[in-house]
């Protein structure tokens, strides 16, 4: 027989990949909140009270949070890098979020945030003294958990005016990865108000609006962008982009009472139907037959005239037949091996990708057979050029598979998983990285037997 998993999805260098959560926290919560008022270039009012609001709400919704206000930029680059090592750590259950208020800008299409002690003079002095959103959610993407949120209140106007004649008011759009919500606290393009009160609109919203028990991470997004468009006149209209699967809840439903159950009336004790029995003994009573005797010993041992029957047959001389013992009852049937175990071809081709690394030159291909025990598989995933990878595969009974791959010469940088089906022919997955380049590869994954 021949079957094919298909991969269905892929990550990427610094990738948070997930599926949403249930209705309980049993998942690990994490949460960086930053806040940046005191810029050199001019001070915001609200970005720091925003993110205090901000830390509160996600303690009191079971994140362990980390807060930091005024970060320059290599405090931002070691807030964001230890946050994401926290969250690899915490294991793939976990989920993660990520809030900024305070300045941030886009140039040339690419959003940028900025620490309080940035001196932007042009389009170049972003690119090293700020710190690229994309940057954020690839270092957040690479702990390799199920789900993430990053919640971004940092569309104020433009506090550069070099970097203004290239580039655009507010962000750039940017769609979410796999498994993870982005939200604006407004439309791409478009600017956010700081707000005239202690908090922004969007912030105090947001911090309002979670804490309603049952409200879907969308639901609570959406009523957030109704709030704020009533509280601006719809001057500010939020905006998400979110490639969540399943559910999340910041506050789970409450658990429904369980219902009242009557407690049952005593059994009353009844006496047993003895009329098939009487009547068998009636009919083999007078009969001075044995053999008719001894069947009704065999059919009741216990029954009401076993001792009578006991004594006729002992009148007539012979002793009564010992009653037949149950047949033994068949042994357990063999517990089955688990319905993907055998030996499997592993194959993968790069389509696209990077000349200067063995795993992403283009054309660059790798195939091994593996063995599948118990539904798993562990052991090294190795190149034609020589590169190696650790290689773990775990497959479910109902066909749904896991592959790992964790390229140690890359550091820290925590395994890549891809989701398999059952299916017929190969499907797409990437290899990525420490630089944020990634390949595209055609992956396999074909039974032998």
């Amino acid at each position: 027989m021949r079957t094919v998993l298909t991969i269905l999805a892929f990550a990427a260098v610094f990738s948070v990949g997930a599926m949403g959560g249930g209705t309980a926290r049993a998942e690990d919560r994490l949460a960086l909140v930053i806040g940046n008022s005191d810029y050199a270039i001019g001070p915001l009012a609200n970005p720091v009270n925003d993110a205090g609001l901000m830390a509160r709400s996600l303690t009191e919704a079971g994140f362990d949070v980390t807060q930091a206000s005024d970060l320059g930029y290599r405090d931002m680059q070691r807030a964001v890098v230890h946050f994401a090592r926290r969250l690899a750590a915490s294991g793939p259950d976990t989920v993660g979020m990520v809030y900024y208020a305070g300045h941030a800008v886009q140039a040339e299409g690419e959003n940028y945030l900025i620490p309080v002690d940035a001196d932007i003079q042009d389009a170049l002095d972003l690119e090293i003294q700020s710190l690229k959103i994309d940057t954020v959610m690839r270092s957040l993407e690479s702990a390799g958990n199920r789900l993430n949120l990053v919640v971004l209140d940092a569309c104020r106007n433009n506090p550069f005016p070099a970097v203004s004649r290239s580039g655009t008011r507010g962000l750039a759009r940017v769609d979410a990865p796999y498994g993870t919500l982005l939200a604006y606290s407004t439309a791409p393009g478009e600017v956010a108000a700081d707000g005239t009160d202690r908090n922004s609109p969007y912030t105090a919203a947001l911090a309002r609006t979670l804490r309603t028990p049952g409200l879907p991470v969308e639901q609570v997004f959406k009523q957030v962008r109704i709030s704020v468009m009533e509280r601006t006149g719809n001057r500010q209209v939020p905006w998400e982009s979110s490639s969540l699967t399943g559910d999340f809840y910041f506050f789970p439903p409450a658990e429904p009472a369980p219902p009242v159950v009557a407690a049952a009336a005593p059994a009353v004790s009844a006496e047993p139907d003895r009329s098939a029995e009487i009547a068998f003994w009636n009919s083999v009573a007078d009969s001075g037959d044995k053999v008719q005797l001894e069947s009704y010993l065999q059919a009741f041992p216990d029954g009401l005239y076993a001792p009578l029957a006991s004594a006729k047959i002992a009148a007539l001389g012979q002793a009564p037949a010992a009653p037949t013992a149950p047949a033994a009852p068949p042994a357990p049937a063999a517990a089955p091996s688990h319905p993907y175990d055998g030996t499997w071809r592993f194959t993968w081709e790069v389509e696209s990708g990077f000349a200067h690394s063995d795993w992403c030159r283009a054309g660059e291909s790798g195939s091994q057979d593996l063995s599948i025990r118990n539904g798993r598989f562990k052991g090294d995933m190795r190149s034609e050029k020589g590169g190696r990878a650790d290689l773990k595969i775990q497959i479910s009974d109902g066909g749904s598979a896991t592959v790992e791959t964790y390229i140690g010469s890359w550091g820290y940088y925590p395994r890549r998983r891809t989701v398999l089906n059952v299916g017929e022919g190969s499907g797409w997955g990437s290899i990525s990285a420490p630089s944020g380049n990634s390949c595209i590869a055609r992956m396999e994954l074909v039974r032998l037997n």
